[in-house]
């Protein structure tokens, strides 16, 4: 089980809380106000637990990240890559481009399935969006907060699922592009093809974050 109890003596610092822009993200304004309360509230709790994994490693941060931080953190669990194509293995139907399942022989080892249809970089992002899904399954703090704050607010299911994938494509940009080294080669580059190819992830998620981090408007 994971540790949460770990001293954390360095921080890397992730502000999307504090980036305002144009969020249109299809929320009737009658919940707008709430659903964006609760994000901003999901953020801060998932932006300490990136600080944490981050935290707890006793070597040099190298890009691209893979999930190796996570694994370090979760002591006690192992996260195993599978990717299928057309259909996933057992037949097992999902709308996304991804999900996790428990191995049945092994409970230890977490198994990450995703297309392979996907580009590269794509399959980058959702590989760490999957294990991240798996990793809220075991944070008191954001269990805590879904059972009291998420559901019993007036959002609607949909609305809910909405805002869980929502608050997972965050924190695997936290993830996957820490803001302290994003910005440092943001202003080292100022090229989003060079941070697509240096971090590995798509260019749709490069613009997005520079967005987020209050990069470019």
């Amino acid at each position: 089980m994971p540790n949460f109890s770990r001293a954390k003596p360095t921080r890397i610092i992730n502000d999307y809380h504090l980036y305002k822009g144009n969020f249109d993200d299809g929320i009737p304004p009658i919940f707008r106000g709430c659903y964006y309360r609760l994000l901003n509230r999901l953020i801060t709790i998932e932006k300490d637990f990136i600080n944490g994994v981050f935290a707890d490693m006793d070597w040099q941060l190298q890009f691209p990240i893979d999930l190796k931080p996570l694994e370090n953190h979760l002591t006690g669990y192992q996260f195993n890559v599978i990717g299928y194509c057309w259909t996933p293995p057992n037949g097992e139907y999902t709308r996304g481009k991804g999900f996790w399942r428990i191995d049945k022989k092994n409970p230890s080892i977490i198994n990450i399935y995703y297309c392979q249809l996907q580009f590269p970089n794509q399959a980058r992002f959702t590989i760490p969006h999957e294990a991240l899904h798996f990793c809220q399954t075991l944070q008191p703090d954001f269990i805590s907060f879904f059972e009291n704050e998420v559901y019993t607010s007036i959002l609607t299911p949909a609305l809910i699922i909405k805002l869980l994938e929502k608050i997972t494509e965050k924190t695997t940009a936290m993830y996957l592009l820490p803001q302290e080294y994003f910005k440092a080669k943001w202003q080292e580059t100022r090229s989003v093809e060079e941070l697509s190819d240096y971090f590995q992830v798509s260019r749709q998620a490069i613009d997005y974050r520079l967005k987020e981090c209050n990069l470019i408007a």
